[in-house]
């Protein structure tokens, strides 16, 4: 399915998730006429405003954190303009947002020499390298 159609009803889950970011004249842009270099213009912008939504929203974080977002964005933002189909894309953006979401949550693991990794807590607690922590403000 690497072929764009104008169709208001392909990929409405993310036209609908960047309209809510980016409004109304985006999803327009999307609904039905958006080719490849379209969507890729979206997704740039979309980790492009994740980065600075980090930069701004997150007050306390270690410089090596702050690298290895500013490092998984730079790389899917290179990946996403080298894709040549809309899968492809949707692919990089996919791997991009799991690593960036990972890092978040205190570390990326890599287990690539590991034949099978349990969905057990044991193998999934994240905060052995840092912690992350949740503060509500008092607004």
């Amino acid at each position: 399915m690497d072929t764009i159609r104008a169709d208001i009803s392909q990929f409405y889950p993310m036209k609908s998730v960047l309209e809510q970011l980016f409004g109304k004249r985006c999803y327009r842009r999307l609904k039905e006429t958006a080719n490849l270099t379209d969507w890729k213009k979206e997704t740039d912008k979309l980790l492009r405003c994740i980065e600075l939504t980090i930069d701004a929203t997150v007050d306390v974080a270690d410089d090596d954190w702050r690298l290895e977002i500013k490092n998984s964005l730079e790389m899917g933002r290179k990946s996403i303009k080298s894709a040549e189909s809309i899968t492809d894309l949707f692919s990089y953006l996919s791997a991009t947002l799991t690593r960036l979401v990972f890092t978040q949550i205190g570390d990326l693991p890599y287990r690539g020499g590991v034949e099978t990794v349990p969905l057990s807590a044991r193998y999934w607690k994240l905060s052995g390298y840092r912690t992350v922590q949740y503060i509500q403000s008092k607004a």
